[in-house]
This record gives C-alpha cells, structure tokens and sequence, in this order.
C-alpha cells in the first residue's frame, strides 16, 4: 500500500481518557453523563505509531486509528485535535510529530472495557479436558473445510488455532465476550475457551504467529471503518476478515520481502470465509485479538501500567457481569454429542 516515495515521517501519539473501574461498575448506559465521570478521569498516551507504517494498515489512516484506538479502549470515540475540532477522517498524513485525541461519549464510558495487555499469555491454568481440545480441532477442520482460512494449505499443515488463547480458561472468555460484545441478542457470548467459534483453521506458522501476537484479522465494516476504506473495489458494506501480517510489515530483515513468505502471510488480503458462516468466530474475539496485537507494537506504557493496575482483575471476575448461566455450555456439549452420534450412524 505505501511506496518508498510516499512514505511520512514522524510519530502519531494517541491521547486517551480514561476511567478506573469503579465507574464502570457504578454507572449504567441509562445514566451515563459527564458528570458521573469527570471526577475520576484521566488522560493517558494510549499509542504511539510511526507514520510510515500506518497506510500499511489501511488507505484512510485517521479512521485506521480511531478503530484500533476504539478497540484497545473497548469503547467508540472519536478523534479529535487539541483545540476540540473533530479530524477529517478522509485526510492524508502530514510530516512530523502529531498529537491526536480520541473522545469517549458518556454511554460508551459506560461500556467501556479495555483490552488485557496480556491476552495471549499462555500461562493462565485451565481446567479444559484433552476430550474438549480433540473435538474443537475435529469441528475446526469440518467448518474451514480441511484448509487454512489464510493460506489454503492442506490439513496436514494445519493446526487448529484458538483466537483466545486455551489456556485463557472458560471463565476469561466468558468475562470478556459479555462485557465487549455488541449484538443485542448476545448470540456474541462465549462461556467455553474450546467454543469452535474462539478458533480458526490455520497453517502452523500462522498459529504459532497469532500466539505470539504478530498476526491479526481486521473486520470490515466497524465503527470506524468501511470495507472500501481498506480496498476501493471492495463494496463498502460488504463483511471482509482482513489478515494483517504485523512482524511482516514492521521488521525490515531481508526474510520478510521474499516471495515465498508473501505466499504464506498474504499481508491486506481477505481470509477464506466458510459458506454460510455457520459456528464462526464473532466479531467481539476477532476485535479482542486485533487490539492486543496493536499493544504489542504500538502501545504506550502509561496506558499499559494504567489497564494492569485498574482493568485486568476484572478478566478473572465473573461478578463484574450478570451471573453466568451453564445453559450456553449445556447447549454446546449437546450439540457436540448429536454431531457426533450423526457421524457414528453415517458409517
């Protein structure tokens, strides 16, 4: 997307306000207002991102910026300059250091839940059975049709690959998709780590990279972005799972301009989407993975020290949401039964 002769030097810094917990906890969408939180707010640098880097991303860099500012802060906002005008998302970069600032409206500070820096730890105990973890890569390969959604490489190069990492456990999963999803009939609510909608098909690299935070699928249409915003032949409405190839495009080591690493990471190009979309991922987890990429690489660590100290407890408490039904798991374990008794009668 960016030449050598277009490229913009300089920094842009992310300002972000934010609230600790306890406004979260104490206030509803319903009453929601300015006042509920100017008392406790803080302004904090959230990102930090060279300028050459950014059209790599995405054509409209402002709106690029105000998505993955929205999904690190697990709220909508806007962008706006110091002196409070709002900023022409259509507009080109310009050379040098940039402050910007991303406004939060009250119902969204209501909602709000940042992003665990450390979503891919792999270090958090789980109690998933070894039964769980089989039937999640059989009903993996059956829904991505025995190839890797990014590469198309054959099963025998795949592996199933969880966007939230296993080890995450059922509860995280559950704590996070309840407090960041958006559909309003909750069909976006994970409460099982081995839910085949928290995993993609994926060719070996590519899941050991999505662990290790180096890889990310942008969804196209969100809150800030449309799908021709990305590619101007793509209809602006028209659902696109954008894989984004971050240690590619960021290091300059010779081993990442060959042709056959380019075939294996197809960097701003569309993934395989599954006919029907039946059990695929929703777009809460694909956000949630996105955004902890953008902690890696572009983080400021006030902004990390500020969500470890305030956020990251509320990821291991259930008491933060309603109390968390089985009846979702129930229904899940069933599902797994019946498909596979239907097997055993097909043969």
């Amino acid at each position: 997307m960016t030449t050598k002769e277009s490229r913009v030097e300089g920094i842009v810094m992310v300002w972000i306000e934010i609230f600790p917990p306890f406004s979260h906890e104490n206030t509803t969408q319903g009453d929601a207002d300015e006042s509920n939180f100017s008392s406790s707010c803080i302004q904090l640098p959230c990102l930090q991102i060279p300028k050459t880097h950014i059209t790599n991303f995405c054509r409209k860099p402002y709106k690029w910026i105000r998505f993955i500012t929205g999904a690190v802060a697990g709220a909508a906002g806007m962008l706006k300059w110091k002196d409070g005008e709002e900023v022409d998302y259509n507009a080109e970069l310009t050379p040098g250091d940039t402050d910007i600032y991303f406004f939060i409206d009250s119902a969204e500070r209501a909602r709000a839940f940042s992003v665990d820096p450390d979503l891919a730890n792999a270090y958090v105990t789980s109690g998933a059975t070894s039964t769980r973890r089989a039937e999640f890569e059989d009903e993996l390969r059956e829904r991505d049709g025995a190839t890797c959604v990014v590469t198309r490489m054959p099963a025998e190069l795949c592996e199933a690959s969880h966007l939230i990492s296993h080890n995450k456990g059922d509860e995280y999963i559950d704590v996070l998709t309840r407090n960041c999803g958006r559909d309003p009939d909750n069909a976006d609510h994970i409460d099982d780590i081995d839910d085949c909608r928290n995993g993609l098909y994926l060719y070996m690299s590519l899941h050991r990279q999505r662990g290790s935070r180096d890889i990310g699928f942008l969804v196209t249409p969100n809150l800030a972005m449309s799908s021709n915003d990305m590619n101007p032949e793509w209809d602006a409405d028209q659902p696109q799972w954008v894989f984004h190839d971050f240690r590619g495009t960021l290091d300059p080591s010779p081993e990442f301009s060959i042709p056959a690493y380019g075939m294996t990471h197809p960097h701003n190009q569309p993934i395989r989407i599954p006919e029907g979309r039946n059990d695929w991922p929703p777009r809460v987890l694909f956000d949630a993975v996105y955004a902890s990429v953008i902690m890696k690489y572009f983080s400021h660590k006030e902004f990390v020290d500020f969500v470890n100290a305030h956020w990251k407890d509320r990821y291991n408490q259930r008491e933060v949401t309603a109390t968390c039904s089985n009846g979702g798991k129930a229904k899940r374990d069933a599902k797994r039964r019946e498909k596979k008794a239907t097997k055993i009668r097909e043969k």
